[in-house]
């Protein structure tokens, strides 16, 4: 029985995330006064097809749900390659407006391919390497629409891979700069999204096989970028604990070119199981996923998730090319009091072949101090 055992639980209240106490009938009950902070000891691994070899984790993780005294939630990773940090306050100066601040950071350079007719041009691989931190605000209109803006600063270096031409001129390491709005709505398990995104790169010069793969008039053009996303995601409540949802996103962007389109991302919202860092980058498309999850108060939660990518890269095909992948994820209970999130993906069927098979995984193990 999950109540009756030692993990840490919490319960979500009208004065925000409260700790479980266990009472003597091995039930649980709110604790009003109570360690707000957590430590916990973190390990694992991670792989997408942009490493070089599995990244093993191992460092910590801090939580504080009251941190300061002020009600305000702080969290800090860190395993070793990667580190995350974020502080928000969910109701600012006891307003109905919502601040934070996260910040991502990678000591681990991945590999951005370049492709022509489906075909990977090993000569002009580039490792990259990227650090970022967004502010953001939001604020509820009505009981069912909420307005969200962010500010994001993402410094971006690059370097040769090991298969890099030496003529191959690397693009200029710089800092970007973007600002995005977005309006949601979430009523009776369906949810509707609208948000646009505007970039400025510091600098931007020219790049490529002695660099000159893109003029300078295109150069300068893409000094700024945007794009906006519309997306829907409809959730259906079974009985036993069950949930099925489908969702999809549409994209389109401005000015994108190799380093600015859309990707794959294993964190991102465009996420098609096993195609992270396939090197498949596109400027308009749809993103699609059909889910099924059984989770019981979030402590054991099991999902099987199908995805579909219907998108254009110019680099692959003149039309619209498709991928298919499929992935499963876990969290449960682990042994000696560890709480284990498992996320595998596959790469199932695509108009690149040579992406054809991939996989991805993340394991993170978690132990309360």
């Amino acid at each position: 029985d999950l109540y009756a055992s030692k993990l840490q639980m919490m319960r979500k209240t009208d004065e925000g995330f409260k700790w479980l106490a266990k009472t003597d009938d091995g039930q649980r009950e709110v604790v009003e006064e109570a360690d707000p902070d957590q430590w916990f000891a973190v390990g694992g691994a991670y792989y997408d097809s942009s490493a070089s070899s599995v990244i093993p984790l191992a460092g910590v993780n801090y939580s504080n749900i009251d941190f300061l005294g002020r009600g305000m939630i702080f969290n800090f990773f860190f395993a070793g390659a990667f580190a995350n940090t974020s502080i928000s306050s969910p109701a600012f100066l006891g307003s109905r407006l919502d601040l934070g601040v996260v910040g991502s950071f990678s000591g681990i350079k991945t590999t951005d391919k370049n492709f022509a007719s489906g075909v990977e041009i090993e000569e002009e691989r580039v490792r990259r390497l990227t650090q970022d931190v967004l502010i953001t605000a939001g604020y509820p209109i009505g009981n069912f629409v909420k307005a969200r803006s962010v500010l994001g600063f993402r410094y971006r270096s690059y370097s040769d891979d090991n298969k890099t031409a030496e003529s191959f001129v690397l693009p200029a390491d710089h800092l970007e700069t973007s600002v995005a709005f977005e309006l949601g709505f979430d009523r009776k398990g369906w949810g509707l999204l609208g948000r646009y995104d505007w970039s400025q790169r510091s600098k931007w010069e020219p790049w490529g096989p002695e660099g000159a793969l893109v003029s300078a008039e295109d150069v300068k053009r893409q000094e700024q970028f945007s794009s906006w996303t519309l997306g829907f995601q409809k959730s259906v409540f079974l009985p036993f604990f069950q949930k099925i949802e489908f969702s999809a996103n549409t994209m389109a962007g401005r000015d994108l070119d190799r380093f600015s389109a859309f990707d794959f991302g294993f964190f991102s919202g465009n996420r098609v199981r096993g195609f992270s860092g396939s090197g498949i980058r596109f400027d308009r498309g749809t993103v699609g996923q059909l889910q099924y999850s059984f989770n019981l108060a979030e402590v054991v939660r099991f999902d099987a998730m199908i995805d579909h990518g219907y998108v254009h890269d110019a680099r692959l095909s003149k039309d619209m090319t498709s991928h298919t992948g499929v992935g499963i994820a876990a969290n449960f209970v682990g042994p000696w009091r560890t709480l284990v999130r498992l996320d595998l993906g596959y790469a199932l069927k695509s108009d690149l072949k040579e992406v054809e098979g991939d996989t991805e995984f993340l394991l993170v193990v978690l132990r309360l101090f």
